[in-house]
């Protein structure tokens, strides 16, 4: 996909194209075209250019203002599974902003996917590649889980595959931090 291109001129040609007829084709858009998009646009986010990373950014903002966020979800908690530690807070912040908007009407949705994704960010922060970004943004996505689960958050870490008593203590300690 041309968003991916190593020449940063066509990269860019090709952000600002797709950003320009999103308005356009946004009904059109299915499950497996919105994960494709999600996922290559959100790969500008680890450019070194900054019109790109700003181009990729905006896009990404400009799908969530454009596109069902039931729809989107999914992908995007998928991206931040898979995402550098460079790109992953930006991507947390948008799943935190998404979470809230679908836990009204999928909840389960939101138990199903943004529960591991929350599992996995407290288990990596205690690894060498966690970044004070990285911290703040796993904390304001879990003080948004905590905001909307109540303490069923917590009875959720317990029963999570390897959970302990100390993972949920870590996961009380940072969703209380940031509210």
């Amino acid at each position: 996909m041309l968003i991916k291109d190593s020449n940063s001129k066509v990269a860019l040609h090709a952000l600002n194209s797709l950003e320009s007829i999103l308005p356009t084709v946004k009904q059109q858009l299915t499950g497996s075209s919105v994960n494709l998009l999600i996922q290559n646009t959100a790969a500008g986010l680890a450019s070194k250019n900054r019109d790109i990373y700003d181009k990729a950014s905006s896009l990404l903002d400009s799908f969530i203002n454009n596109i069902d966020h039931t729809l989107l979800f999914q992908p995007f908690v998928q991206v931040a599974m898979n995402a550098t530690a460079r790109t992953k807070p930006d991507i947390i912040d948008r799943v935190t902003y998404l979470s809230k908007k679908v836990y009204k009407n999928k909840q389960k949705a939101v138990i199903l996917h943004a529960l591991p994704l929350a599992w996995n960010l407290v288990k990596s922060l205690s690894s060498t590649g966690s970044t004070p970004a990285l911290k703040d943004a796993t904390g304001d996505f879990l003080a948004q889980l905590h905001e909307l689960m109540n303490d069923s958050l917590f009875d959720h870490a317990a029963s999570a595959p390897g959970s302990n008593p100390q993972f949920v203590d870590k996961i009380r300690e940072l969703s209380q931090s940031r509210s």
